[in-house]
């Protein structure tokens, strides 16, 4: 069985509301979370997956809530460069593959999702401006439409077909989010819970 979960999606698409969800249907789980930032970020990334695995191996549901694709996504936006290689991305990526899953949170109303960032932005203080330019690279990764503009790991990556829909759930928080029980048995059915 996969014990680890991780989260992927523009801010306010539902990862934290879904994360809280897991936790609760799955008592003793563990909760991480990595905000979209510049420094250390393959090592942050390396020993949250070696504390996740470490729980993991321990029977426990870690949910990892954003990983090495927000660097992927995030960077080309807000920094215009992408502060992890591409040999650390796939380091990462077959980890998670091996350990786990991905849940990419791709809200299917794109101007209620803006609007729903705007008014938590305010509140949280948010560093970035807007999630338009975010939220559509994720809905370009969901779909596989991101070669069009990346030629970096993960634009290859989705280009040569070895990222698809069969190798993530998406969560829609305007639809899945009306019945999220439905959608955690999705998640341990994809576990092999």
């Amino acid at each position: 069985m996969k014990n680890i979960l991780v989260l992927e999606g523009a801010g306010s698409s539902g990862k934290t509301t879904l994360a809280r969800a897991i936790l609760e249907a799955n008592p003793g789980s563990l909760y991480f979370h990595a905000a979209p930032f510049v420094g250390w970020v393959v090592e942050a990334h390396r020993a949250m997956l070696d504390a996740a695995k470490w729980h993991a191996r321990e029977g426990k549901l870690v949910v990892i809530d954003r990983h090495w694709i927000s660097e992927y996504v995030y960077g080309p936006i807000f920094r215009n460069a992408v502060a992890c290689s591409d040999l650390d991305a796939l380091e990462l990526d077959r980890i998670i593959r091996k350990e786990g899953a991905y849940v990419l949170c791709v809200p299917s109303d794109a101007t209620e999702h803006e609007r729903r960032f705007q008014r938590e932005r305010l509140e949280k203080k948010d560093l970035f401006p807007t999630m338009v330019a975010v939220a559509e690279r994720y809905r370009r990764l969901a779909t596989g439409y991101m070669h069009e503009e990346s030629d970096d790991y993960l634009g290859r990556y989705i280009k040569h077909g070895d990222f698809t829909m069969k190798d993530c759930l998406v969560y829609d928080i305007d639809m899945d989010g009306r019945d999220v029980p439905k959608f955690i048995a999705k998640i341990e059915k994809e576990l092999g819970s």
